[in-house]
């Protein structure tokens, strides 16, 4: 049940962000393999018993990831407004199909830390078999 959970909210978070983003600048298959692996990392991250977290340790990373996407995207706006769009800077996001560092980790990483928090949130409540007397 907690991995239907977690995968119905990272589906639902990651796609609606990417709807609100719009950035035409990344192509189709990239938010694609970016979606493939956040799902993957948060599937191994709900079975595997290391990587069991409160639900208020997952939301703290969320925010913390947003807030670092944030801090990433507001530096790269002022570097542009000081030195021009046309500054001399690697070209990294155009051999990831134009995902930008923040991209990552804001639909990325967040909705991945969200999934895990539903997750972790259900757990608890998740049905048992009988054991037999």
């Amino acid at each position: 049940m907690n991995l239907v959970v977690a995968f119905a909210l990272l589906s639902a978070v990651f796609w609606i962000s990417v709807a609100l983003l719009g950035s035409a600048s990344v192509e189709p298959g990239a938010w694609w393999v970016l979606y493939g692996v956040c799902t993957a990392l948060s599937m191994l991250a709900v079975r595997c018993q290391a990587c069991k977290l409160a639900p208020v340790e997952w939301l703290y990373l969320a925010a913390c990831s947003a807030l670092l996407a944030a801090g990433f995207f507001g530096a790269n706006v002022a570097l542009d407004a000081l030195h021009g769009a046309d500054r001399l800077k690697a070209n990294v996001a155009d051999a990831l199909g134009g995902l930008e560092l923040w991209f990552v980790l804001f639909p990325g990483l967040t909705s991945s830390a969200l999934a895990c928090a539903a997750a972790a949130l259900v757990a608890p409540y998740r049905r048992r078999d009988p054991q037999p007397p």
